[in-house]
């Protein structure tokens, strides 16, 4: 969980939350991590993986359709320039 906290960019206790609430309905399970007992793993349960994929098709035609207005060289210098900040953010340590 501490690693969805850094990607998602918010505490763990923000994810906690969101992680007892997905667990409440049924789309998550937690399970002990084998190798550290101290960690908790995340999975999605089936009917978890099904809501996913459909959240993930409707999101994927947003995405169509925000960049259907920029050229194929835009869309290539987008890419460009949010690979190097996602590598600069990556770099810098968190406080």
């Amino acid at each position: 969980m501490g690693e969805l906290s850094q990607r998602m960019m918010v505490t763990t206790g923000n994810v906690t939350g969101i992680a007892d609430q997905l667990e409440a309905e049924g789309l998550v399970r937690r399970e002990a991590d084998p190798k550290d007992r101290r960690s908790v793993v995340l999975r999605l349960t089936p009917k978890g993986q099904a809501v996913f994929s459909a959240m993930a098709k409707v999101h994927e035609g947003w995405v169509i359709e925000f960049f259907e207005g920029l050229s194929t060289e835009e869309k290539e210098t987008l890419y460009a320039l949010l690979g190097k900040l996602k590598r600069h953010l990556n770099g810098r340590r968190s406080p």
